[in-house]
Protein backbone atom coordinates (compact mmCIF):
# COMPACT_ATOMS: atom_id res chain seq x y z
CA UNK A 1 0.00 0.00 0.00
CA UNK A 2 2.86 2.33 0.83
CA UNK A 3 4.61 1.84 -2.39
CA UNK A 4 1.50 2.38 -4.26
CA UNK A 5 1.14 5.45 -2.56
CA UNK A 6 4.44 6.55 -3.13
CA UNK A 7 4.32 5.50 -6.55
CA UNK A 8 1.25 7.10 -7.33
CA UNK A 9 2.87 10.68 -5.87
CA UNK A 10 5.46 10.43 -8.07
CA UNK A 11 3.57 9.91 -10.95
CA UNK A 12 1.55 13.23 -10.46
CA UNK A 13 4.67 15.15 -9.78
CA UNK A 14 6.38 14.14 -13.22
CA UNK A 15 3.29 14.70 -15.36
CA UNK A 16 3.04 18.22 -13.44
CA UNK A 17 6.07 18.95 -14.52
CA UNK A 18 6.27 17.42 -18.16
CA UNK A 19 3.20 19.24 -19.37
CA UNK A 20 3.97 22.94 -19.99
CA UNK A 21 3.07 25.44 -16.92
CA UNK A 22 1.09 27.83 -18.86
CA UNK A 23 -2.92 28.14 -18.98
CA UNK A 24 -3.99 28.96 -22.64
CA UNK A 25 -5.37 32.99 -22.40
CA UNK A 26 -7.71 33.70 -24.84
CA UNK A 27 -6.36 37.38 -24.86
CA UNK A 28 -3.33 36.54 -26.60
CA UNK A 29 -3.77 35.38 -29.73
CA UNK A 30 -0.46 34.04 -30.90
CA UNK A 31 1.91 33.06 -27.97
CA UNK A 32 5.20 32.98 -28.25
CA UNK A 33 6.91 29.37 -27.30
CA UNK A 34 10.25 29.34 -25.90
CA UNK A 35 11.48 25.79 -26.18
CA UNK A 36 14.36 24.29 -23.79
CA UNK A 37 16.01 21.07 -23.24
CA UNK A 38 16.75 20.28 -19.88
CA UNK A 39 18.10 17.70 -17.66
CA UNK A 40 16.23 15.98 -15.21
CA UNK A 41 17.96 17.20 -12.00
CA UNK A 42 16.16 20.72 -12.83
CA UNK A 43 12.65 19.31 -13.43
CA UNK A 44 11.05 20.60 -10.30
CA UNK A 45 13.11 23.87 -10.40
CA UNK A 46 12.49 25.07 -13.57
CA UNK A 47 9.05 23.91 -13.61
CA UNK A 48 8.27 26.33 -11.05
CA UNK A 49 10.23 29.07 -12.88
CA UNK A 50 8.87 28.35 -15.75
CA UNK A 51 5.52 29.16 -14.32
CA UNK A 52 6.76 32.44 -12.72
CA UNK A 53 7.96 34.14 -15.96
CA UNK A 54 4.48 32.84 -17.80
CA UNK A 55 2.55 34.63 -15.24
CA UNK A 56 4.93 37.67 -15.47
CA UNK A 57 4.48 37.03 -19.37
CA UNK A 58 1.46 35.45 -20.31
CA UNK A 59 2.44 35.82 -23.94
CA UNK A 60 5.38 33.82 -23.59
CA UNK A 61 4.89 29.48 -22.91
CA UNK A 62 8.29 28.06 -21.96
CA UNK A 63 7.79 24.31 -23.14
CA UNK A 64 10.27 22.26 -21.73
CA UNK A 65 11.80 18.52 -22.40
CA UNK A 66 13.11 16.88 -19.50
CA UNK A 67 15.29 13.59 -19.80
CA UNK A 68 19.00 12.85 -19.75
CA UNK A 69 21.55 15.06 -20.85
CA UNK A 70 23.06 12.67 -23.25
CA UNK A 71 20.02 12.19 -24.55
CA UNK A 72 19.17 15.53 -25.29
CA UNK A 73 22.55 15.92 -26.89
CA UNK A 74 21.51 13.28 -29.64
CA UNK A 75 18.45 14.74 -29.99
CA UNK A 76 19.57 18.72 -30.66
CA UNK A 77 22.11 17.29 -32.95
CA UNK A 78 19.43 15.01 -34.53
CA UNK A 79 17.93 18.75 -35.22
CA UNK A 80 15.54 18.75 -32.30
CA UNK A 81 14.49 22.61 -32.65
CA UNK A 82 15.57 23.74 -29.03
CA UNK A 83 16.31 27.42 -28.31
CA UNK A 84 18.14 26.97 -25.49
CA UNK A 85 19.90 24.14 -23.16
CA UNK A 86 20.47 23.36 -19.51
CA UNK A 87 23.10 20.73 -18.97
CA UNK A 88 23.47 18.28 -15.89
CA UNK A 89 27.44 19.18 -16.34
CA UNK A 90 29.84 21.29 -18.27
CA UNK A 91 31.47 18.74 -20.76
CA UNK A 92 27.93 18.28 -22.81
CA UNK A 93 27.88 22.15 -23.20
CA UNK A 94 31.30 22.62 -24.68
CA UNK A 95 30.47 19.35 -26.58
CA UNK A 96 27.23 20.91 -28.46
CA UNK A 97 29.56 25.02 -28.89
CA UNK A 98 32.50 22.35 -30.49
CA UNK A 99 29.96 21.14 -33.01
CA UNK A 100 28.96 24.91 -33.95
CA UNK A 101 25.35 24.35 -32.42
CA UNK A 102 25.46 27.36 -30.28
CA UNK A 103 28.03 30.73 -31.02
CA UNK A 104 26.82 32.35 -27.19
CA UNK A 105 29.11 31.74 -24.01
CA UNK A 106 28.19 28.29 -21.21
CA UNK A 107 27.07 30.11 -18.27
CA UNK A 108 27.24 27.99 -14.64
CA UNK A 109 23.72 28.24 -13.94
CA UNK A 110 23.42 26.02 -10.56
CA UNK A 111 25.87 24.00 -8.51
CA UNK A 112 24.31 20.56 -8.01
CA UNK A 113 25.26 17.91 -5.27
CA UNK A 114 24.98 14.48 -5.46
CA UNK A 115 23.24 12.30 -2.41
CA UNK A 116 22.83 9.23 -1.17
CA UNK A 117 18.97 8.52 -0.25
CA UNK A 118 17.00 4.90 0.87
CA UNK A 119 12.95 5.12 1.60
CA UNK A 120 13.86 2.90 4.66
CA UNK A 121 13.58 5.14 7.40
CA UNK A 122 15.10 2.53 10.01
CA UNK A 123 18.31 2.53 7.43
CA UNK A 124 20.70 5.13 8.63
CA UNK A 125 24.08 5.89 7.67
CA UNK A 126 26.60 8.47 6.99
CA UNK A 127 29.94 9.31 4.85
CA UNK A 128 32.21 7.06 6.42
CA UNK A 129 29.80 4.43 7.20
CA UNK A 130 28.35 4.02 3.73
CA UNK A 131 31.05 2.10 1.61
CA UNK A 132 30.72 -0.66 4.02
CA UNK A 133 27.14 -0.60 3.92
CA UNK A 134 26.89 -1.09 0.19
CA UNK A 135 28.88 -4.08 0.34
CA UNK A 136 27.10 -5.63 3.23
CA UNK A 137 24.51 -8.02 2.80
CA UNK A 138 21.57 -5.85 3.97
CA UNK A 139 22.44 -3.77 0.55
CA UNK A 140 21.29 -6.50 -2.33
CA UNK A 141 19.83 -3.59 -4.90
CA UNK A 142 21.28 0.34 -5.63
CA UNK A 143 19.64 2.79 -7.85
CA UNK A 144 22.25 4.67 -9.81
CA UNK A 145 21.53 7.05 -12.84
CA UNK A 146 22.89 5.78 -16.46
CA UNK A 147 26.57 6.63 -16.25
CA UNK A 148 27.04 7.43 -19.81
CA UNK A 149 24.01 9.57 -20.41
CA UNK A 150 23.14 11.05 -16.92
CA UNK A 151 26.21 13.42 -15.31
CA UNK A 152 24.36 12.58 -11.82
CA UNK A 153 24.93 8.18 -12.60
CA UNK A 154 28.36 9.12 -13.69
CA UNK A 155 29.31 11.15 -10.66
CA UNK A 156 28.07 8.09 -8.54
CA UNK A 157 29.62 5.53 -10.63
CA UNK A 158 33.01 7.70 -9.68
CA UNK A 159 32.04 7.73 -5.65
CA UNK A 160 32.08 3.93 -5.84
CA UNK A 161 35.43 3.78 -8.08
CA UNK A 162 36.99 6.30 -5.63
CA UNK A 163 36.03 3.93 -2.75
CA UNK A 164 37.38 1.04 -4.01
CA UNK A 165 34.14 -0.93 -3.98
CA UNK A 166 32.49 -0.14 -7.44
CA UNK A 167 33.05 -4.40 -8.21
CA UNK A 168 31.38 -5.46 -5.00
CA UNK A 169 28.55 -3.42 -6.20
CA UNK A 170 28.21 -3.23 -9.95
CA UNK A 171 26.20 -6.91 -9.10
CA UNK A 172 23.64 -4.88 -6.96
CA UNK A 173 23.26 -1.77 -9.62
CA UNK A 174 19.73 -0.96 -10.77
CA UNK A 175 20.40 1.53 -14.06
CA UNK A 176 17.95 4.38 -14.05
CA UNK A 177 17.92 5.98 -17.80
CA UNK A 178 17.61 9.32 -15.95
CA UNK A 179 17.63 10.68 -12.64
CA UNK A 180 13.91 10.66 -12.83
CA UNK A 181 13.53 7.18 -13.26
CA UNK A 182 16.47 6.84 -10.81
CA UNK A 183 13.94 8.46 -8.28
CA UNK A 184 11.20 6.21 -8.51
CA UNK A 185 13.31 3.75 -8.13
CA UNK A 186 14.42 4.73 -4.27
CA UNK A 187 11.39 6.75 -3.49
CA UNK A 188 9.01 3.39 -3.79
CA UNK A 189 11.31 1.33 -2.39
CA UNK A 190 12.72 -0.93 -5.39
CA UNK A 191 16.19 -0.69 -4.26
CA UNK A 192 17.34 -0.58 -0.70
CA UNK A 193 19.58 3.07 -1.49
CA UNK A 194 20.49 4.81 -4.59
CA UNK A 195 22.08 7.88 -5.22
CA UNK A 196 20.18 10.85 -6.58
CA UNK A 197 20.55 14.80 -7.17
CA UNK A 198 19.33 17.37 -4.30
CA UNK A 199 17.34 19.03 -6.10
CA UNK A 200 15.04 16.23 -5.50
CA UNK A 201 14.86 15.18 -2.26
CA UNK A 202 14.03 19.04 -1.51
CA UNK A 203 10.75 18.96 -3.23
CA UNK A 204 7.92 19.21 -0.68
CA UNK A 205 6.24 15.63 -1.69
CA UNK A 206 9.73 14.01 -1.43
CA UNK A 207 11.63 15.48 1.62
CA UNK A 208 10.20 13.12 4.40
CA UNK A 209 10.55 9.88 2.81
CA UNK A 210 13.07 8.13 3.92
CA UNK A 211 16.41 9.02 4.92
CA UNK A 212 19.21 10.97 2.83
CA UNK A 213 22.62 12.42 3.16
CA UNK A 214 24.75 15.23 0.68
CA UNK A 215 28.03 13.82 -0.60
CA UNK A 216 29.51 16.91 -0.50
CA UNK A 217 32.17 15.93 -2.74
CA UNK A 218 30.67 15.78 -5.07
CA UNK A 219 29.93 19.31 -6.37
CA UNK A 220 28.35 19.03 -9.75
CA UNK A 221 28.89 22.05 -12.36
CA UNK A 222 25.69 22.47 -14.22
CA UNK A 223 26.01 24.23 -17.94
CA UNK A 224 23.48 26.23 -19.83
CA UNK A 225 23.19 28.05 -23.30
CA UNK A 226 21.41 29.52 -26.05
CA UNK A 227 21.32 27.71 -29.05
CA UNK A 228 21.23 28.08 -32.64
CA UNK A 229 17.75 26.55 -33.64
CA UNK A 230 17.11 25.01 -36.36
CA UNK A 231 13.69 26.76 -36.82
CA UNK A 232 12.64 30.35 -36.60
CA UNK A 233 13.44 31.85 -33.59
CA UNK A 234 12.81 34.69 -31.85
CA UNK A 235 16.19 35.51 -30.47
CA UNK A 236 14.55 38.83 -28.49
CA UNK A 237 12.34 36.70 -26.29
CA UNK A 238 14.74 33.77 -25.85
CA UNK A 239 17.14 35.72 -24.70
CA UNK A 240 15.42 36.81 -22.20
CA UNK A 241 13.93 34.08 -20.51
CA UNK A 242 17.47 32.94 -20.82
CA UNK A 243 18.35 35.59 -18.80
CA UNK A 244 15.67 35.70 -15.89
CA UNK A 245 16.23 31.54 -15.78
CA UNK A 246 19.80 32.06 -15.35
CA UNK A 247 20.46 35.37 -13.22
CA UNK A 248 17.50 37.22 -12.26
CA UNK A 249 17.42 37.21 -8.46
CA UNK A 250 13.99 35.49 -8.24
CA UNK A 251 15.20 32.67 -10.13
CA UNK A 252 18.64 32.53 -8.08
CA UNK A 253 16.61 32.36 -5.27
CA UNK A 254 14.18 29.38 -6.56
CA UNK A 255 17.63 27.57 -7.86
CA UNK A 256 18.73 27.93 -3.96
CA UNK A 257 15.34 26.80 -2.63
CA UNK A 258 15.97 23.58 -4.43
CA UNK A 259 19.41 22.45 -3.26
CA UNK A 260 21.54 24.25 -5.84
CA UNK A 261 24.42 26.32 -5.17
Amino acid sequence: MKHSLIISVLALLLLRCSSSSSVENPEVAEPVFVRIAAAANTRFALTELSALYEEQYPEVTLDIVFNSSGKLVAQIENGAPFDMFFSADLEKCEYLKKDKFSNRQIDVYAQGLLVAWTSDKTLSFSASTLPDLLTSEEITKVAIADPVTAPYGSAAMNYLKKMGISDQVKPKLKIGSSISQTTQYIASGLVDLGFTAKSIVKVDELRDIGYWITMDEYLIEQGSMLLISQEDQDYETSSAVYEFLVRDAAARKVWQEYGYK
